[in-house]
């Protein structure tokens, strides 16, 4: 009996620090982990408020942060959307220099009422899952660090065509054995 009441305060004593833990913010991700993402990025100084955006790759231009509005969380991590952009965009071509920054949790997403993915990014991702756009977007992803994420969108595009205009320049030869990823 003693036991169990020992455990019993022991676990009511540790879940606010367990839930405070969750809670957090983690601005542990680089801008290419975050592709199609809403994300926000860590307050400056004197700001009380997160910039709300969603990074998204522009084959022409590389990289963006698309600018969304600001977003307040509260200590129970409720997460209000401030003010939005309706009538204007604001774009930001990112360079090596950007911050780490916080996936937004697609619960959080919905919570503040916004659509899983934004409307206009469909524009930015036609031709994505073709061999030409799969090659453009390796390319991108390797031109900034992110091999990781460029190597599994690259075999895919040698999957369809192994003679791509431009994929012997993105992806390193193939063994027999990665060939079959």
């Amino acid at each position: 009996m003693m036991r169990k009441l020992f455990l019993l305060l022991c676990f009511t004593g540790l879940q606010p620090f367990v839930s405070a833990q969750e809670n957090q913010l983690r601005f542990d991700k680089e801008y290419y982990e975050c592709e199609n993402k809403y994300v926000l990025l860590p307050k400056m100084e004197k700001d009380t408020t997160y910039m709300l955006g969603v990074v998204y790759l522009d084959v022409m231009a590389g990289f963006s942060f698309n600018v969304e509005g600001r977003v307040d969380v509260d200590k129970s991590s409720k997460f209000t959307l401030i003010n939005t952009l309706p009538q204007s965009r604001i774009i930001h071509r990112i360079d090596g220099d950007f911050p780490k920054m916080a996936i937004v949790p697609d619960a959080k997403v919905a919570q503040m009422g916004l659509p899983k993915e934004p409307d206009w990014l469909n524009i930015y991702r036609e031709g994505e899952n073709e061999v030409e756009g799969q090659v453009k977007r390796g390319y991108h992803f390797n031109h900034i660090g992110g091999s990781l994420q460029a190597i599994p969108i690259l075999i895919k595009a040698y999957a369809k065509d192994p003679h791509a205009r431009a994929l012997n320049l993105n992806l390193p030869m193939l063994t027999t054995q990665q060939s079959s990823l």
